[in-house]
């Protein structure tokens, strides 16, 4: 991209960033016995509406006819047999003669249908004597696919900021924590300074403390970091008080 003048209102500066790249994953399903056939028709992963009945009106060379209510007839001439006829294979196993794959399987699950050639077929013995179409779903995929449903994420917000008398308050209601000293004495994420850079924090100690540390991280109006760590110890002569 060409670079070009921008307006840098209200932009922060960073003092580092970090640029990472993510390898795009492959959404499809695998193919059994890792078959590569010619003629395949896909389902929108963005709109999966179509049927296995309009999928494969859509097949080169595949004829379809009749209601999708009443078995449709599947004829695929280049591979007529008469020691054999159009059978389903979904994810993986061959569905009985009774077995109805229009009416079992919803548009949302069809991932793709391929048409096995006359050699592929072979590995379905003599029962894969006439053409088969080989149909994978999504919900069938052995994990290899996060379920539509299983991946919506509902937005609830940040979680609101949790004071710190909130937190003794909470932490009072405790029996086990009510026993306890607290560790963490005080904190505040928002304290702003004033124009000399200074601020002044007061609280109450919930005890009595030999040791303690102060940490403080800070952030400037153009987004520069600092930090500073403090430790008093009243055996070496500090005085945690003050």
């Amino acid at each position: 991209t060409p670079w070009a003048v921008i307006d840098t209102t209200g932009l922060v500066a960073l003092a580092e960033a970090t640029v990472t790249a993510k390898k795009v994953e492959d959404k499809d399903v695998p193919a059994t016995y890792g078959i590569k056939p010619r003629r395949v028709v896909k389902q929108d992963p963005e709109k999966p509406v179509n049927s296995i009945f309009e999928l494969l009106q859509r097949m080169p060379g595949v004829f379809v006819s009749g209601d999708i209510y009443d078995r449709p007839q599947v004829r695929v001439p280049s591979q007529s047999d008469a020691r054999g006829s159009v059978r389903f294979v979904v994810d993986g196993l061959l569905l009985v003669s009774a077995q109805d794959p229009f009416n079992l399987i919803p548009p949302s699950s069809v991932d793709r249908i391929e048409l096995l050639s006359t050699s592929d077929a072979s590995i379905y013995g003599s029962r894969g004597s006439g053409a088969i179409f080989a149909i994978y779903t999504r919900d069938g995929s052995g994990g290899e696919y996060v379920r539509r449903k299983d991946a919506t994420i509902t937005f609830k917000g940040y979680e609101s900021r949790l004071p710190f008398e909130k937190y003794l308050e909470t932490r009072s209601k405790n029996r086990k924590l009510r026993k306890q000293p607290p560790a963490t004495l005080y904190w505040n994420p928002d304290v702003r300074t004033d124009e000399n850079g200074e601020a002044l924090i007061q609280f109450k100690s919930p005890g009595d403390y030999s040791r303690i540390r102060i940490t403080a991280e800070t952030l400037t109006p153009e987004g520069r970091p600092g930090a500073v760590q403090l430790v008093l110890d009243a055996s070496a002569g500090d005085d945690p008080e003050q």
